[in-house]
């Protein structure tokens, strides 16, 4: 293991760093495993906005979605930077 406050990610070469208070190996597998509800949430939210837009009535509606969608997702990547 590196100096205090890092430790090893899931490849065991780089490490990762921590503050000291946060080094609970149980603690930052929560975080990982939270952040990785977070992406997902907001991948299937996507998902299922675009997929909606395939049973518009019209080409507009669609396309309407279709743009909701990505302007949706835009804005969380802005957002989770």
């Amino acid at each position: 293991m590196g100096s205090v406050g890092e430790t090893p990610d899931a490849g065991g070469t780089d490490p990762l760093p921590v503050s000291p208070g946060h080094s609970d190996p149980r603690y930052l597998r929560f975080i990982v495993d939270l952040f990785g509800v977070i992406a997902y949430g907001e991948l299937s939210g996507f998902e299922r906005l675009s997929s909606d837009a395939r049973f518009s009535p019209s080409l507009a509606d669609r396309a309407g979605l279709g743009r909701l969608a990505v302007l949706d997702r835009q804005w969380c990547g802005t957002h989770t930077r």
